[in-house]
């Protein structure tokens, strides 16, 4: 048998157990002790195991609860991805989204002409094209997940 964080569990000639169930695994570090008893019933080895299982699944959801758009009053609606923006002819343009779920983060800031640089400081994303943005022009802001897997893409348009 195998005592397992104090419970002997028995094993049968085959396989599995006589009856016995295991603890519950808390949310968080659980120590668990494991002691092999061998058939002579004196010799034992013990190991001993921490598991740590999280809160419960992370989340899908990737949408921006706000966006901040400097000098542009946006009427911003989380799930409506596209927006046009008045920062024709302008150096710089600051951006500042805020998650709807805490875990989601930003993946990227494109802007479509390339040669952009993005600084990041103090929540405010600024991106600033290699010459001054220009009608018809893109920022795209893509939001990951906490799960690391789905992801919101918002488009500005600059106009």
């Amino acid at each position: 048998g195998v005592i397992i964080s104090g419970q002997l569990i028995e094993f049968d000639e085959g396989a599995g157990t006589t009856g016995q169930t295991l603890q519950n695994v808390g949310i968080g570090n659980n120590v668990i002790t494991i002691n092999r008893i061998a058939q002579n019933n004196t010799s034992t080895t013990t190991w001993t195991v921490t598991v740590n299982r999280a809160s419960g699944s992370a989340s899908s959801e990737a949408h921006l609860s706000a966006l901040d758009v400097s000098g542009t009053a946006i009427s911003f609606d989380p799930l409506l991805l596209a927006y046009d923006i008045g920062n024709s002819g302008n150096a710089s343009l600051e951006i500042t989204p805020t998650m709807q779920h805490a875990g989601a983060k930003i993946l990227s800031i494109v802007h479509d002409a390339g040669g952009e640089t993005v600084e990041f400081e103090n929540g405010v994303y600024t991106v600033t094209p290699a010459v001054a943005f220009v009608a018809a022009e893109t920022v795209t802001i893509t939001v990951l997940a906490e799960d690391n897997v789905t992801t919101v893409i918002y488009v500005l348009t600059i106009s």
